[in-house]
């Protein structure tokens, strides 16, 4: 019997970072390929961008080369930090890259100011000629954003300081997650991933054991993670106030390339249906026999069933049917890419945990990170992660100015692509326990990836005004703002321990201001996305659907996510799209209820 130790083909998934390497060569041949390209730059730094269109044009091809070598240089030494954060020489590679990187960027920030103090003939052959489509929208968004720039100086210095503060505290935060050990018994210790993924075992002795071990493992260095976060947002309010952003979010929202107003629809819509939240709690402590929801059955699986190792080989042939089933260009391309050598998927020490993907301008294929364990669950973050790979195939060739999709979009991308899979697995479930299985953690997994996102939005949004009309923030409060969020998000049917206050610090996306909300946003756009690929298909209409999809996917980062949306016919700045989407998932919700009860 296959399981994790003889899986032949998940020990060949370790990816090949040497086509990335060879982009580059060395540290010393980057640095001296990067500055060949600064220089040029500078030749006409005090010219720009008032120069004649074959030179205008030159600088912004030179630009796109330096920018494509810098991320491809700044993914290769991510990856290999994510493959092992206790490599010392791995970490040092990673921190000379990055201080190259805030230097390189800070003899840039000339260029931003100046397109802003551009004349209006500059600024419209930038925005309109066909020539320049490649940098257009980076060039539209930086006019979007004028009133919020610094002076020249002040953008060098932020620039040059990035790496010894903010990154700093980031790494610093989340080489912290990454340490740590988990005490699962007197003799046992394991990763905090691997003791995460306990929560989902039939066994209730392990998912108790597994969940009081997490809230005392929680508890080391806490006081340092807590410091690390009140740095990051003491570094994000002070950039904040210089750049005139009006709440804290409105960074977040302006990398996004939407408005507030579309964050505060969506926020408001799910606040509105939280209902759907705490019913489904309650339908799950019903199934486990118990009046409140146990903390340590709050993921638990609701229908037994004893699932058999899946094997890497048999979830690449699960995920590649399930494209081909929907787009046989779509499988072609899943196909090529699972065969490129571009997932690590073998869990080790010093690895960090959950999954990602990461992708590289100068490359067709991404790169995936998995910790692969052989449950459905994982075929299913496998298709997740291959929906950003998806994603930035159909982006291939695109510069570097618009490679990288607004994060709102990106997870929007796997999150259709999770759920062409999840349908697949449903319509292939042989056993009707299994089926149920499926379809009550992709509910689980609804719910959370919509409302406990939201609940992580409030939370931040708490402690960033916590922080502004209190003072300095501590491990302690936030605690006390973490379970306030957590016990409104679960409502009176989950007994929320007071252990699980430290929960907050295994969340690295905080590192990140307001990062959260794309999962819910994203996630949403899914539904209401899919919803509609399901009408077109009942209605013969699936090639249709499929070229306006394919649109999106190629537009990556060249437009408003608003326009993008708008290819499918939808408006993120209006509450039907969101209610909607809410409503679709009530009907998922009570289709689900049936199912689980006709079996249980």
């Amino acid at each position: 019997m296959k399981n994790l130790t003889n899986d032949n083909e998940l020990q060949k998934q370790v990816w090949d970072l040497s086509r990335l390497e060879k982009e580059f060569g060395s540290f010393k041949e980057y640095q001296k390929k990067s500055k060949k390209f600064l220089n040029q730059l500078l030749k006409v730094k005090e010219k720009f961008p008032n120069l004649e269109k074959p030179e205008l044009l030159k600088f912004f091809k030179q630009l796109d080369s330096l920018y494509t070598l810098q991320e491809t240089v700044d993914v290769f030494a991510y990856l290999k930090v994510a493959q092992n954060c206790l490599d010392e020489d791995v970490s040092k590679f990673e921190s000379a890259v990055s201080d190259w990187t805030s230097l390189i960027e800070s003899e840039l920030v000339f260029i931003d100011n100046k397109i802003l103090k551009a004349n209006k003939q500059v600024v419209k052959m930038l925005t309109n000629d066909p020539d320049f489509a490649f940098c257009a929208f980076y060039v539209k968004e930086i006019i979007a954003n004028k009133e919020h720039y610094l002076s020249t100086e002040q953008e060098m210095l932020l620039s040059e300081l990035y790496p010894s503060a903010l990154l700093s505290w980031k790494k610093s935060f989340e080489n912290s997650i990454s340490k740590l050990e988990v005490q699962y018994s007197k003799t046992k210790k394991y990763s905090l991933d691997t003791v995460l993924g306990m929560l989902f075992s039939p066994k209730v002795e392990v998912r108790k054991k597994a969940s009081e071990a997490i809230g005392q493992t929680l508890d080391e260095e806490l006081s340092h993670r807590a410091n690390a976060y009140e740095n990051v947002i003491k570094h994000h309010s002070v950039e904040d106030k210089y750049r005139k952003f009006s709440r804290w979010d409105h960074s977040s929202a302006a990398s996004n390339s939407i408005g507030l107003k579309t964050i505060d629809v969506v926020m408001k819509e799910i606040s509105g249906r939280i209902d759907l939240c705490h019913d489904w709690h309650k339908f799950l402590a019903s199934k486990m026999g118990e009046e409140k929801l146990s903390w340590h059955n709050r993921v638990a699986p609701v229908v037994e069933y004893k699932e058999e190792y899946v094997s890497f080989s048999e979830a690449k042939e699960i995920i590649i049917e399930a494209f081909n089933a929907v787009d046989e260009e779509f499988g072609i391309n899943i196909k090529d890419f699972l065969d490129s050598n571009s997932i690590h998927a073998v869990s080790s020490k010093g690895k960090t945990t959950g999954a990602f993907c990461a992708g590289v301008v100068s490359q067709k294929f991404p790169y995936i990170l998995l910790n692969w364990s052989g449950t459905t669950d994982d075929i299913l973050a496998l298709a997740h992660e291959c929906g950003h790979a998806i994603h930035a195939i159909y982006s291939d060739g695109i510069s570097s100015f618009h490679f990288d999709p607004p994060l709102v979009l990106a997870e929007t991308a796997n999150e259709v692509s999770e759920m062409v899979v999840f349908d697949y697995l449903i319509e292939k479930a042989k056993n009707p326990k299994l089926k149920a299985r499926i379809l009550a953690k992709n509910i689980t997994d609804q719910i959370i990836t919509i409302f406990r996102q939201a609940s992580y939005y409030q939370f931040e949004a708490e402690v960033h005004e916590y922080r502004k009309s209190i003072g300095e923030i501590n491990a302690s409060n936030l605690g006390e703002i973490w379970l306030k969020h957590t016990k409104e998000y679960y409502g009176k049917n989950v007994d929320v321990p007071d252990y699980s206050s430290n929960h907050w610090s295994y969340v690295p996306h905080f590192m990140s201001v307001g990062y959260v909300f794309s999962y819910s946003f994203g996630q949403l756009l899914t539904i209401a996305l899919y919803g509609q690929y399901k009408k077109a298909k009942a209605e013969n209409k699936e090639s249709e659907f499929l070229t306006k999809y394919k649109s999106m996917l190629k537009s990556a980062g060249s437009d408003w996510p608003k326009e993008i949306a708008q290819i499918a016919n939808i408006d993120i700045e209006s509450k039907k799209v969101w209610a909607d989407g809410l409503k679709t998932l009530e009907k998922m919700i009570e289709s689900a209820k049936e199912t689980i009860n006709s079996v249980t």
